[in-house]
């Protein structure tokens, strides 16, 4: 994990290795890991927040001037939000970076005096963010242990339906719907049964059918 997070310097392009690494090695849970580990590779940038927040002090000391305990504070929770911003692509700090030095009245153009060593501590940084992703969701595992030992996973059919209860309501509306399938197939085979065969008339009603019988019996001829 580490080789490939230094190689890339992106959280992303690492997340296929972190996952296969932990189902496999650290045998965490692949309903975990697929769920934490993609959610920790956007927004858990522990790294980049380190990294923003020490590079704005530098770069304030660097210039001149000497921020306070509420200064450093305010740098400290803004580069812990714009960390969650930055994408998991390199040299990706460096850009919410700007956002954190206009927050203490440092001009963007600073930025320029770390940006020819960013190369290398993005490197880093990244080595700590696969590292702080892989450890959440191994804490996540140890936390729903007993859940998932027990199968009350929520992704089973069984615990959508609620169980045996589930199971035998659905057996009776199949019943039900099989009931009223036959129900339809007699009536109509009854109505199919006085289309073909006529029932017999009635005593009033002699004259019309013998009428009705002589003419078929004409178009037949």
């Amino acid at each position: 994990i580490f080789a490939t997070a230094f190689g890339t310097a992106s959280s992303s392009a690492t997340l296929p290795v972190t996952i296969n690494n932990l189902e496999n090695g650290n045998k965490v849970n692949p309903v975990i890991a697929r769920f934490v580990l993609p959610i920790g590779a956007t927004i858990n940038m522990d790294g980049t927040a380190l990294y923003e927040a020490v590079a704005a002090i530098f770069i304030a000391q660097l210039t001149g001037m000497n921020p306070s305990i509420g200064q450093i504070i305010i740098i400290s929770i803004t580069a812990t939000a714009a960390s969650i911003g930055a994408a998991g692509i390199p040299h990706a700090g460096l850009v919410t970076l700007v956002m954190v030095l206009e927050t203490v009245g440092l001009p963007s153009e600073y930025v320029s005096i770390i940006m020819s060593v960013d190369w290398l501590v993005d490197r880093f940084r990244t080595l700590v963010n696969v590292l702080g992703d892989s450890f959440g969701a191994a804490i996540v595992a140890h936390l729903c242990k007993h859940e998932i030992d027990e199968g009350k996973q929520a992704d089973t059919f069984d615990d959508l339906v609620g169980g045996d209860g589930g199971d035998n309501q659905d057996g009776e509306e199949l019943s039900l719907i099989g009931q009223h399938t036959q129900v339809s197939k007699a009536q109509q085979e009854e109505e199919l049964v006085k289309v073909i065969i006529p029932e017999k008339p009635k005593e009033t009603d002699k004259f019309a059918y013998h009428t009705s019988r002589d003419r078929v019996k004409c178009v037949n001829m």
